[in-house]
């Protein structure tokens, strides 16, 4: 539940540095094609987590990733915010739903299997500690962070779409509420996007083990 969470929401937040999604929101698949291209990207995440950076599939899944982003133009630090996001959101959602807190283990595994997707795509300096990523990422969102139109209908299409990957029907719902309750609020306040209530957070705690 952590990690996939926190990925989804890992992608919702990077709706909000509005010149990079004004810049890509013509020419990205998540406009017209919202479900396939999470989908794809997903897919992507899972063959890596699943199989190991080392495998032909991860290998695969690397080359993938390499080909997808060889034609974006956009500054290493983007790059490095992005990869920040899927080690920071997962912590950031255990820690505020109050759930037991990564060990240092597994804090280790989590920045280590994202520092080397990093240095797969040739990233300078992938390999930080969790201090220096939540530092660097406070500091990219103080100066870049902005709300767009383009970043709000994103995150709305994605916040529709992402619970179709992998939910059946009946829980997909609940889900995009659970997403909204455990949304960093700052976060949501710039999207622009509503808040699940408080009314409807109380009965489904003890269900979602909250």
């Amino acid at each position: 539940m952590m990690f996939r969470a926190g990925t989804y929401l890992a992608l919702i937040r990077s709706m909000a540095v509005a010149d990079l999604v004004i810049h890509f929101y013509q020419r990205s698949d998540l406009v017209p094609h919202t479900l396939a291209r999470l989908a794809r990207t997903r897919g992507t995440i899972r063959e890596l987590v699943v199989h190991g950076l080392a495998s032909d599939q991860g290998a695969a899944a690397l080359a993938r990733l390499r080909a997808v982003h060889a034609h974006v133009q956009a500054a290493p630090d983007d790059f490095h915010y992005v990869l920040a996001l899927f080690m920071l959101e997962p912590i950031r959602w255990n820690a505020a739903t109050g759930r037991e807190p990564l060990d240092e283990a597994e804090l280790a595994c989590l920045l280590g299997f994202w520092g080397e997707i990093g240095r797969a795509m040739g990233l300078p300096e992938p390999h930080r500690s969790l201090a220096q990523w939540q530092e660097f990422q406070r500091l990219y969102e103080s100066q870049r962070w902005a709300h767009s139109p383009e970043g709000e209908t994103l995150a709305r299409a994605c916040l529709n779409e992402v619970v179709k990957l992998s939910l059946p029907w009946g829980l997909r719902g609940w889900f995009r509420r659970l997403m909204l309750r455990t949304m960093d609020p700052r976060l949501r306040a710039l999207l622009r996007l509503p808040e699940a209530s408080a009314a409807w957070w109380r009965p489904w705690r003890g269900v979602a083990g909250l």
